[in-house]
């Protein structure tokens, strides 16, 4: 049914959205405007979850398993091609949440901001100075208990994020 000589009349187009699907929203059945900080909190929340879910991984990866983390960054130091490759990722990763979101507009926003500018600088200096970098970042010790300190607050800070990128 075309309803386009409706619109061209003079009559304003609806600017709302009929929300049906409830694994969507919350809003049932009801009649919603999405605004454009709708869609950035839906990217903050997005991006906020695959973080926290990150930072749970590496936390607990530090826990059960500390001489292979000691390992992998030895790994980096020794083969150039595994520490550009890291570096790539990282850089990639960096430049895609960067990309898709710059938001300072509140914590989880600039946390997730923050994420991704961190992502970004490590891939420059994996890329660029690999030796200095990780001969400065292989000096933290996960051995000790402050490894066992670093590797809970990882796994907190993850859960909090994941926690409050769901509610």
């Amino acid at each position: 049914m075309d309803l386009s000589w409706f619109w061209r009349s003079g009559f304003p187009q609806p600017s709302w959205t009929w929300v049906a699907t409830p694994a969507v929203s919350p809003h049932i059945g009801k009649i919603i405007n999405p605004g454009p900080e709708d869609a950035h909190m839906a990217v903050t929340n997005i991006l906020a979850a695959l973080i926290g879910l990150y930072f749970i991984c590496g936390g607990i990866a530090i826990l059960s398993d500390r001489k292979a983390m000691a390992g992998m960054m030895q790994s980096l130091s020794d083969q150039p091609v595994l520490g550009y490759l890291g570096g790539v990722m990282a850089f990639a990763i960096g430049g895609t949440i960067l990309a898709v979101h710059s938001l300072w507009t509140g914590w989880l926003a600039s946390f997730v901001t923050l994420v991704g500018w961190v992502a970004l600088a490590e891939g420059v200096l994996l890329i660029a100075v690999r030796e200095r970098f990780l001969k400065i970042v292989s000096k933290v010790n996960l051995d000790n208990s402050f490894g066992t300190v670093m590797s809970l607050g990882i796994i907190a800070l993850g859960g909090a994020l994941l926690i409050t990128s769901l509610l």
